[in-house]
């Protein structure tokens, strides 16, 4: 696994060996996941309905099923290349309520 850098505290992450984001629980409205991250697992955010952002570094290629399920103040801004089209499709998936 990559070296895990960011702003937030790490204790309110947890990430396996692999580089995989488990499982987020702190309290910020806006959330800078760290750098060294691959992978956001299922339910990784599942009804942490504080949070209106997520910032997701570029190092991420998959999100996992109802990653983002219950957050429902959550808004989502969306470039127009390819890899932010990728991302808003896996993301709308992600965000479904199950």
């Amino acid at each position: 696994m990559s070296q895990i850098f960011g702003q937030e505290d790490l204790s309110t992450f947890s990430i396996s060996s692999k580089g995989e984001l488990n499982k987020y629980t702190g309290n910020n409205t806006t959330v800078q996941i760290p750098s060294g991250i691959t992978a956001i697992g299922n339910y990784a955010f599942y009804d942490r309905g504080n949070i209106e952002s997520v910032i997701i570094p570029d190092g991420v290629t998959s999100i996992g099923e109802y990653a983002f399920s219950g957050c429902s103040r959550l808004g989502l801004n969306y470039a127009t290349n390819d890899r932010d089209a990728l991302l808003k499709k896996i993301v709308s998936s992600a965000t479904a309520r199950q």
